[in-house]
């Protein structure tokens, strides 16, 4: 019997050995002492690595990811910020361009100026109204026979310009008993305060400041001049017979500035 059993034990050991396959001895073994290969690192550290005293405890391992996890969510907010704060700095250094605004400048409107229509110089006790007049069809001033006349075609005053008189200094044949309105004009003294009133009622004081003897054709003085006065045209010097009348040889120009 014991024959038997040694003969059946030793047939399937060849069995075995002739099919490639390896005793279970051996095979258990092999099998505590060589793990499978298919098994990761990983595998192997959690197989050796001893119990966790506590088991809520995470990994060292696990922990080192976890702070990885964070650092690059950390490192991304900070960029973010960091691009925030650019623009930001941006923002502040380079702050939106505005167009300047100028101020549109205030003119005040010139005062309205009238026509002259009274003439007063009390060092010659003279107040007399005033005609408008202008040139007739041969360009020859218009000069009243009695009154004393206001160049139309000049400014009035007040405005800036030369206010132009004139009138007669001799009586006419036709009426002797009308004095003529410039007859003492010459014994004007400089200085002597000359008023003009226009029409609205207003008052326009100036001074007298020179008078010039003036060839009749120097007509210049009765133009534009660029600035405020009154140009007073009376006649003066030798008289002589004309085809018109007696007439007189020279102009007299008596001008007179404004005054506060």
């Amino acid at each position: 019997m014991r024959c038997i059993l040694i003969t059946i034990t030793t047939t399937i050991a060849l069995f075995l050995t002739s099919c490639g396959g390896t005793p279970a001895t051996e095979q258990a073994e092999s099998i505590l002492v060589e793990p499978s290969p298919t098994l990761s690192a990983t595998a192997e550290a959690m197989i050796d690595a001893p119990l966790l005293e506590d088991p809520t405890a995470v990994p060292a391992s696990l922990d080192a990811q976890s702070d990885e996890a964070d650092s690059m969510v950390e490192t991304e907010l900070s960029e973010e910020a960091t691009s925030e704060e650019v623009v930001a700095e941006n923002v502040r250094i380079e702050p939106k361009q505005t167009v300047p605004i100028t101020p549109l400048a205030v003119t005040e409107p010139e005062p309205q100026a009238y026509a002259p229509i009274q003439l007063v110089i009390d060092d010659l006790a003279m107040n007399r109204s005033l005609m408008s007049v202008g040139l007739d069809a041969n360009n020859y001033p218009v000069v009243p026979n009695h009154d004393i006349g206001w160049y139309n075609l000049g400014a009035k005053p007040g405005e800036g310009e030369n206010v132009v008189l004139w009138g007669h200094v001799l009586r006419f044949r036709s009426a002797p008993d009308i004095p003529a309105p410039f007859a003492r004009m010459k014994d004007l003294p400089e200085g002597a305060r000359v008023t003009l009133i226009d029409e609205v009622g207003q008052e326009h004081a100036y001074a007298v400041s020179q008078q010039v003897w003036a060839d009749p054709t120097e007509i210049e003085y009765i133009l534009p001049q660029g600035r405020e006065m009154v140009t007073m045209v009376s006649c003066i010097g030798d008289k002589v017979v004309t085809q018109r009348g007696i007439e007189m040889t020279n102009r007299l120009i008596t001008i007179a500035e404004p005054v506060d």
